[in-house]
């Protein structure tokens, strides 16, 4: 039976980049996952190298007949005469293949060096090598017929492609926002000209040239916010400026409060009762969205603004700014403050009028004091814990008297019921599975996510014995999966943030390219 694969070609000409499934006539005996695909100049063969096996393969279009090419290697380009350039395992060498089977080292770095990529010129005569160096980075350009080889920029571009004959473009490294540089080859190094400057947290994901101009693959995280029913359905309502901001919770009248970034700017968006998504508050700087209670938001503001507010989890969890909290009366828009934050981590309620639970970092432990939801007033400390890898969630019981704690190390997920009275803390273990993002239902029953391989779904947590499968998420067939926060509506419905590969597409054309 044929295999389907997942390709995403870079085209040479015209302004479509396509996300592909091949199904091939003989299944890949190979079980990696697909690092790297290139369409031939011709358009007939589609060639693919497989990052764990470090195997490059060839599936003729015309038949789905697939080849082993190359062992042991890293695919990086597909030339004019069908030869194919690819890295050795060490990326110290750089190798052609011809179409008729010969391969030949053609270029060398020596270490601490390393190839990292190579693009063949339109014509067919230069090719372009990224190379990274102890201090940065260095491009250089291969003259196929003199062996000749010159340093034309000490860039460091996440992507490269040849624009035309004479230029090249690049997408630096950036984790903030997109940008494309032409780097215009001259006697020396080459010129450089900012051709793109896109909108803030989203990055350059892949980038497609030819002479018709730059197609930019950028995506902001590639999460959706989604709502799962309790037939398990899902159905996505919001996608693309949908941000990994904490999901606030459900008003009292149904409407789902979060948080978002359009173009980088921060906003306050609720999913209404009719599915449709609005926009709560557009605030004078960084605001995110936390608790909601009956018809209040409670809020944090960061003076620094969008860039302060981490896109994701930092390596010691997510690092909020010092702040201000305040609170949101949705019927007229009224805002209050509640008090200054310092180390803000998670602010957690039991119910729309409390208790809650404020946790801030201090020093190596994040420590968690009684809050009033009405004063924005700081009470005694409940709990601490230590400051690890990943940031911690939580979320406390309708009660108020139960902490459901997961504490992240790396790949590790271990959740706990901590008793606030009495400090005993509970395990819950359920072997080979990741358990996360715990939620109470108002019957004081514990929902949480629930990772095994890559499976996902909702458990419901009993006093006695493993965790019960509710919900798996999403149904066979579906190409979303869950991904992280989500909130349990009055009546049942869970909220989720769902993620796929679906990337945003930005052409830029080639006259915006010339001066």
């Amino acid at each position: 039976m044929a295999r389907p694969w997942p390709a995403s070609p870079r085209p040479r000409r015209g302004p479509s980049r396509a996300a592909w499934w091949i199904a091939t006539a003989d299944p890949f005996p190979v079980r990696a996952e697909l690092d790297a695909c290139r369409l031939s100049r011709t358009g007939a063969r589609l060639v693919c190298g497989f990052g764990g096996e470090l195997e490059i393969w060839a599936i003729e279009l015309a038949t789905l007949r697939a080849s082993r090419l190359v062992t042991g290697a890293r695919l990086f380009d597909v030339g004019p005469d069908d030869s194919i350039l690819f890295g050795s395992v060490d990326l110290a060498r750089l190798h052609r293949r011809t179409a008729s089977g010969v391969t030949a080292s053609i270029a060398t770095v020596r270490g601490p060096d390393l190839l990292t990529g190579a693009v063949w010129s339109p014509d067919g005569t230069r090719i372009a090598y990224k190379v990274r160096t102890a201090d940065g980075a260095r491009i250089e350009i291969l003259t196929l017929a003199t062996h000749d080889t010159r340093v034309v920029s000490r860039r460091i571009c996440k992507e490269l492609e040849w624009l035309t004959d004479t230029s090249l473009v690049c997408a630096p490294r950036s984790f903030r926002k997109p940008l494309v540089i032409e780097l215009r080859l001259g006697a020396g190094e080459a010129t450089e000209l900012v051709r793109y400057d896109g909108p803030e947290y989203q990055q350059v994901s892949a980038l497609s040239a030819s002479a018709a101009g730059v197609l930019l693959s950028t995506s902001p995280n590639d999460q959706h916010l989604a709502i799962v029913s309790s037939s398990g359905e899902v159905q996505r309502i919001a996608s693309g400026g949908v941000t990994d901001l904490p999901a606030a919770g459900f008003t009292a009248s149904g409407q789902l409060i979060f948080g978002a970034s359009e173009q980088g700017h921060l906003r306050i968006k609720s999913l209404e009762v009719d599915g449709t998504v609005a926009t709560v508050r557009t605030g004078p700087t960084a605001e995110v969205p936390f608790v909601v209670a009956g018809e209040t938001v409670v809020f944090g503001r960061f003076p620094g603004g969008e860039a302060t507010i981490p896109f994701f989890e930092t390596p010691v969890g997510r690092r909020y700014p010092d702040g201000e909290l305040f609170r949101l009366m949705l019927a007229s828009g009224k805002v209050e403050p509640l008090g200054a934050t310092r180390g803000f981590s998670s602010l957690s309620c039991a119910t729309a009028v409390g208790p809650c639970l404020l946790a801030e970092r201090s020093g190596a432990y994040v420590i968690a004091r009684d809050w009033d939801l009405a004063t924005g007033a700081r009470g005694p400390e409940r709990a601490r814990w230590l400051v690890t890898s990943f940031a911690s969630t939580v979320a406390l019981s309708p009660d108020g008297r139960t902490l459901a704690h997961v504490q992240r190390l790396m790949e590790n997920r271990e959740l706990s019921l901590l008793e606030l009275d009495t400090g005993v803390r509970r395990r819950i273990e359920l072997p080979g599975t990741a358990l996360d993002f715990p939620r109470w239902l108002p019957d004081a029953t514990l929902v949480a996510v629930r990772t095994r391989g890559g499976e996902r779904g909702l458990v419901r947590v009993r006093e006695a014995g493993p965790p019960e499968l509710v919900l798996a998420v999403p149904p066979a067939g579906e190409s979303l999966t869950l991904a992280g926060e989500f909130q349990i509506a009055p009546d049942g419905r869970a909220a989720v943030l769902l993620t796929d590969s679906l990337q945003t597409h930005g052409w830029v054309a080639r006259d915006q390219f010339q001066n």
